[in-house]
């Protein structure tokens, strides 16, 4: 039990000091009170206080520890912060301060529970700190509205995206998961035995964009800039292919018209050497890898781009496969989809345009209403979209210090207080904040340990020089052999 103290300005609506001596609940712990209600607080600091030492002249003069009992004059004191209270079975604000005196107690985890809104049959990512509770969060309140996953590199961004996909994977019912993923992170579940059969992995020698299933639109915004007259005639070309006997034309078809049809010469030849350089990047074919039919519920497709050093090519991809999804979503053709981007300030930058940028922007504007959910995990925010960042009504935050990131995030969510925001640079690694739609208030997470395998790109850098000794002593050795 604890003890409401009169302390400076406090108490007041907003926070107050207590006497936790006999309280086992550090920084971050719950409370509850009664005042007009059952009011639920936050500790937000914790202080050891001993009178015998307040005066700095006094403890420099003489050995207190000698003379006086100072251990019996030491108190433990602790700052919290006033969140709501119940209230006639509802959540209120606070509007009158407790009073000195009053007794606090460590809160019920059932109450904490039903007043930061988890669910018990949720996605469950980890605990909440100081109270021994899941930090299991509603599915359709996490994904519906679109979230975020933001943490500098090396703080947990995308382990904590893999219990996630674990949490989803392992449901009876969830969404089709397409991820779109440069540096093959989460590749390691297509080779996990608890997963592999529900997980398929496209790399670059088995990913193909269907020539027919593009439009001379879709083809000019791979590109910066497209005269109107190169579009013109790119359109006609494609039209007339699409409507002859034919229609299963590839890029090589598209190219013969080009170059038998009467045009400008000028545009004719800007037009080739566009579309030669497509050509070139081996990704358009005749068929669409990965097809709708790869999209399923409870299955995750992973378009592993770690292979693939041309940057456009990467954006290219990313483009016409979430462009094809929520089209075909919004056509009712594939089921409820969460598309999800690793290195999403890659896709979608906040200053340059970019073939992907504009379908991620729409998703996150538009994709609610036909169940087409947008994942976006990035370590350096400031340069995510604002809009679409602002539309992941639910962001999971990790360590983050630099400081335009951390005004980014702060200027993109209204549920970070000045108190939230300076608490983020000290996270530890797969230590998090919740906020958003997802959760009624902050709240602070510890990731739980993972599932699955995980990825070897996560592994150290004495690791990787180990492999690498071995594979060029297997390689001398062989060599060896042959001679």
């Amino acid at each position: 039990m604890a003890t409401v103290i009169q302390r400076g300005d406090t108490p007041t609506s907003r926070e107050f000091f207590m006497v936790h001596e006999e309280l086992d609940i550090g920084k971050g712990g719950f409370v509850q009170l009664q005042n007009d209600g059952t009011v639920i607080g936050r500790i937000a600091e914790v202080y050891k206080a001993n009178e015998y030492f307040e005066d700095a002249e006094s403890v420099s003069e003489m050995d207190v520890r000698q003379k006086f009992p100072v251990d019996d004059w030491e108190v433990s004191i602790a700052k919290v912060s006033i969140m709501g209270k119940f209230k006639e079975d509802m959540i209120r604000r606070v509007t009158k301060s407790p009073r000195p005196g009053t007794s606090v107690k460590k809160a019920k985890s059932e109450l904490v529970r039903e007043f930061l809104g988890l669910d018990e049959n949720g996605l469950e990512l980890g605990e909440v700190q100081q109270q021994n509770l899941a930090a299991s969060f509603d599915m359709t309140d996490t994904l519906q509205k679109h979230f975020a996953v933001l943490a500098q590199s090396g703080a947990g961004k995308s382990y904590s995206t893999s219990v996630m996909l674990e949490e989803l994977l392992d449901r009876q019912k969830s969404p089709a998961i397409v991820a779109v993923d440069p540096h093959g992170d989460y590749t390691c579940f297509a080779e996990d035995e608890n997963y592999m059969d529900r997980t398929k992995v496209f790399r670059d020698q088995n990913i193909s964009i269907a020539v027919k299933d593009l439009s001379a639109d879709q083809i000019a915004g791979f590109f910066n800039g497209m005269s109107g007259p190169q579009r013109e005639e790119l359109n006609e070309v494609l039209r007339n292919l699409q409507r002859g006997e034919n229609k299963d034309f590839n890029l090589e078809d598209v190219e013969n018209r080009l170059e038998r049809k009467e045009m400008n010469d000028k545009v004719k030849y800007a037009l080739m050497r566009k579309l030669r350089k497509l050509q070139g990047m081996n990704i358009f074919g005749r068929s669409n890898s990965p097809s709708k039919k790869d999209v399923e519920p409870g299955k995750l497709n992973i378009i592993d781009l770690s292979e693939t050093i041309d940057h456009q090519k990467k954006q290219i991809i990313a483009a016409f496969f979430t462009n094809q999804f929520f089209k075909k979503r919004r056509q009712g053709n594939i089921p409820p989809v969460l598309m999800l981007f690793e290195e999403a300030h890659n896709f979608a930058q906040n200053s340059a345009p970019s073939p992907s940028r504009s379908i991620i922007e729409k998703i996150a504007r538009e994709g609610r209403k036909f169940h087409c959910s947008l994942g976006l995990i990035s370590q350096r925010p400031v340069k995510l979209s604002t809009t679409a960042l602002s539309q992941c009504n639910t962001q999971f935050i990790l360590r983050v210090t630099n400081p335009n990131d951390l005004e980014h995030i702060a200027q993109s969510s209204e549920g970070i207080t000045s108190e939230v925001k300076a608490q983020i640079p000290g996270l530890k690694t797969g230590e998090g904040i919740v906020i958003g739609e997802a959760v009624n208030y902050p709240t602070f997470i510890d990731v739980r340990t993972r599932k699955s395998k995980e990825s070897s790109s996560g592994e150290g850098l004495e690791h990787a020089l180990e492999e690498w000794r071995e594979e060029e002593e297997q390689k001398s050795d062989d060599a060896e052999a042959f001679m």
